[in-house]
């Protein structure tokens, strides 16, 4: 409801609904998504220090996954040069360069800011991929590789690769993902 009270100009209508559903949410997995928006609506609103100040309350969330930790440094960069404090918008936008240098335009914005650009190559890794062994590798091929089964069990044609070589079920799940992302204001 939030989002919607957003998306129609309604700012602290929807500021009132992400109140409410960090309140009731006790931290739940929407905890970041709602502290993003919140800075945000704050944002829109002129409220730069308010901004910040849930930008920083989101970060500090427990179990923060790395796609709203990105958003929630990216956000709280661009309320830091907002506020002209341009070292610290670097250090915001250089923590997503680390994790993911092809983020919005973050890359733009260190080097317009004056910062150095950093490569990932050069960072060691955050986290790492879970390891597999070496008997599920192929499970986990054949399962990829293996179209599903046609009603009536007959074996079923492969998906034929869309321009660029993705097939039409990761095309749509791509289009899904950028369009919740939209959505929720992440893009």
């Amino acid at each position: 409801l939030g989002i919607a009270y957003k998306e129609m100009g309604l700012v602290d209508e929807a500021v009132a609904e992400f109140e409410l559903a960090v309140l009731h949410g006790s931290g739940g997995p929407r905890a970041p998504d709602c502290m993003l928006m919140l800075g945000i609506c704050e944002a829109e609103r002129g409220n730069t220090a308010e901004a910040v100040k849930r930008f920083q309350a989101g970060l500090g969330l427990p179990g923060l996954a790395i796609e709203p930790r990105k958003a929630l440094y990216f956000e709280l960069g661009t309320a830091f040069e907002t506020l002209q404090r341009r070292s610290e918008a670097i250090e915001q936008y250089q923590a997503v360069e680390r994790v993911d240098p092809k983020y919005r335009d973050v890359q733009a914005r260190i080097t317009r800011l004056g910062g150095t650009i950093r490569t990932q190559a050069s960072q060691p890794p955050r986290q790492q991929a879970p390891r597999t062994t070496p008997s599920s590798v192929p499970k986990a091929a054949a399962k990829a590789t293996a179209p599903p089964p046609a009603a009536g069990g007959a074996p079923t044609a492969p998906q034929q690769p869309a321009p660029g070589g993705k097939t039409e079920a990761s095309t749509d799940a791509s289009a899904e993902a950028a369009r919740k992302a939209r959505k929720i204001g992440f893009v």
